[in-house]
């Protein structure tokens, strides 16, 4: 019996020690080397099996500590991931119930303005009320003042160290987020496969990561590349078209047409970033290096992305142009059919026209630049305005299209009372002078028929005026087809943008929650979106409508009298083609057949050969010398009506050449 009592106790004492050496280890992770205590236990409360698994994912938090959302983050944090560790405890000791409510009480409305929730493993509920839980002293009296529950204090045979040093510099804005470690809210407080960017001028925002999905699926993604690159090819290939034929003949297209070649000009570098889509990667166009976690995200400044900002200039300032010179045809169509200006009066002002369409978009991207708005889109991974920040695309893009849209359209609605009523007025003139005309006749028919021919005039006028209603309806008809064409999509494309603009912070929001709530761990890699929050019907048709108003720039310019000049441009290629072999052969055929080639060579100098070694294109010209008018100098002077021996007649050479 004795030795069996003693046997028990010393394996009770041998427990002890053993689990002393081998339970209990130093604080190693970095951001709890501070605390109040300096040993823990694993697992934790997470199932952390080392220190080094805990240290990723409580470093994660760092920006809440840095915030100084509460001033015990820090300790509930580590005291979750690290629990102390003692010899007269069996189990890691964690906060207690109240200090996991007064930090939730400080840090909660933080998480909510980033558009987060309170994480589940976390929740205060779960944490001890009373026995064994630490609580930091400075927490006793504002306890004690709220709640008559006992409050436990950090037991009194822990090892304090050090004090708690500052957690935060000078700032004390919640969102004044300064990322020190280079460490993010990426995987705990930026779900969704995003990443926490603070800039210098900006509060810090999240970031969806490159070639990851948050609003949107990548199969969406990918219908609406195809969808944008098919429409920006047909767009290159009408706006080209126009612009070339538009060099074929300059004076066919003058004021007030020529906004038309300049609106073509602007839709065909404003497509081109669309089409190059499909060859480029999102990489390239969208994304910049965030250089403290070396992580890849979609552009936050766009500065930094070479091919960000030029997929930023393509698309803002030439579509910015394009709602320009759109107005200033408007305009030019108001001031032709109100005030019967005529082109001369237009080509006046088109300096002017041409500082306002391309000197405004300059200085809006220049604004935008100099603000750092342009950010990456995850859509069709390309950079714009405003995609993070939907103020800036509200005034740098909505306000000014909108505007313009409108002035635009009253130009337009003005212009086309113009044209009825003068319409109206050729048709009565014609009616007029058609009665003048049948009453004429009626009393011609009792003059005599030497006074018949009187009427004439009036019928040559008659016709003439019907031809002048006849050409006005023409242009009424084609100028009301290419302005619904141009209007219309304008005007749903703001409307578009609108749509984005308002539901813009609600979708983010969805989208947060979603990503948070979809794993317990928040795995990031799990965490992708069913469905795209923003409807992907509006997003296309705004592509659509954008891209089409390129396509119908070309209708002005499909007609019967382009076709004639490009088959006359292709005549002209042809012939000079042609041309050019057949004058080509006969050099060669020369050089090779010519008897005469071996006698120039050996000849002194002024011989001009014998008349079997002359050129068939000169002839010899007898001209009286000056100082001896008997004498004569015998010289060879080209004969442009000579023709070289092979063509028989005249027919024979002109037909040679077509």
């Amino acid at each position: 019996m004795f030795w069996l009592i003693f046997l028990v106790n010393f394996l009770n004492v041998y427990g002890q020690y053993h689990g002393k050496k081998f339970e209990c280890s130093p604080i190693i992770i970095p951001m709890c080397l501070d605390i109040p205590y300096n040993a823990t236990r694993m697992p934790n409360l997470l199932q952390h099996g080392t220190q080094e698994e805990a240290a990723i994912t409580a470093h994660e938090f760092k920006p809440l500590v840095n915030i100084k959302c509460s001033p015990y983050v820090r300790f509930f944090i580590c005291s979750v991931f690290a629990p102390m560790c003692t010899e007269k405890v069996p189990y890691g000791l964690t906060s207690c119930r109240s200090v996991c409510t007064a930090v939730k009480e400080g840090c909660l409305p933080v998480l909510e303005n980033l558009n987060f929730t309170w994480p589940q493993f976390l929740v205060c509920e779960s944490f001890p009320e009373e026995g064994l839980c630490m609580t930091p002293p400075e927490l006793k009296n504002h306890i004690a003042g709220s709640s008559s529950k006992d409050v436990h204090k950090i037991p009194t045979f822990l090892h304090t160290p050090n004090s708690l040093t500052p957690l935060w510099g000078s700032k004390s804005d919640p969102k004044s987020i300064l990322e020190s470690e280079g460490v993010g809210l990426g995987g705990k407080l930026c779900p969704g496969s995003r990443i926490w960017i603070q800039t210098e001028e900006q509060d810090g925002f999240c970031v969806p990561l490159c070639e990851k999905d948050f609003l949107y699926t990548t199969k969406n993604k990918k219908v609406a590349v195809a969808w944008a690159s098919s429409w920006a090819f047909l767009s290159l290939l009408s706006s080209g078209f126009s612009l070339l034929t538009f060099c074929l003949n300059k004076k066919r297209f003058d004021y007030p047409e020529r906004p038309v070649i300049c609106l073509a000009l602007a839709y065909f570098f404003y497509s081109l970033p669309f089409f190059l889509r499909v060859m480029l990667s999102t990489e390239y166009l969208s994304c910049e290096i965030d250089p403290t976690t070396g992580k890849s995200h979609l552009a936050s400044s766009g500065i930094s992305s070479s091919g960000c900002i030029i997929t930023f200039l393509l698309q803002y300032y030439f579509g910015f142009a394009s709602y320009l010179w759109w107005t200033i045809l408007t305009f030019c169509w108001f001031m032709t059919a109100c005030k019967r200006w005529v082109s001369e009066g237009l080509k006046h002002y088109a300096s002017y026209f041409h500082g306002i369409a391309w000197g405004v978009p300059a200085v809006a991207a220049i604004i935008v630049i100099a603000l750092k708005q342009v950010n990456g889109e995850e859509l069709l991974g390309m950079c714009y305005v405003g995609t993070f920040k939907s103020d800036a695309q509200l005034y740098l893009v909505i306000l000014p299209h909108a505007f313009l849209i409108v002035i635009g359209t009253i130009f337009i609605i003005l212009g086309f009372v113009s044209l009825f009523r003068i319409r109206n007025d050729f048709k009565k003139e014609f009616l007029r002078n058609q009665c003048s005309v049948s009453s004429q006749s009626t009393s011609l028919t009792t003059l005599p028929p030497s006074s018949s021919p009187s009427n004439i005039p009036h019928s040559i006028s008659s016709v003439r005026l019907a031809n002048h209603v006849t050409k006005l309806e023409r242009l009424m008809i084609r100028l009301g087809f290419f302005s619904v064409l141009s209007t219309v999509p304008a005007i749903f494309v703001v409307v578009c943008r609108i749509h984005f603009y308002l539901n813009f912070d609600s979708w983010s929001k969805e989208a947060a929650k979603a990503a948070t709530s979809c794993e317990p761990g928040w795995n990031t890699q799990r965490c992708g979106p069913r469905m795209s929050y923003p409807p992907v019907e509006v997003e296309l048709l705004k592509i659509f409508m954008s891209l089409i108003i390129g396509v119908t720039s070309g209708i002005w310019v499909w007609s019967p009298k382009s076709i004639i000049l490009w088959k006359h441009f292709f005549i002209r290629c042809l012939r000079l083609r042609q041309t050019k072999d057949i004058v080509k052969s006969d050099v060669n055929l020369r050089k090779t057949s010519s008897p005469c080639s071996n006698t120039a060579r050996s000849s002194p100098p002024g011989y001009l050969g014998t008349q079997e070694c002359r050129s068939p294109f000169v002839s010899p010209v007898y001209i009286p010398h000056q100082s001896n008018p008997s004498s004569r100098m015998h010289l060879f002077v080209n004969r442009p009506n000579m023709r070289e021996k092979s063509y028989k007649t005249e027919s024979d050479f002109s037909t040679s050449f077509v």
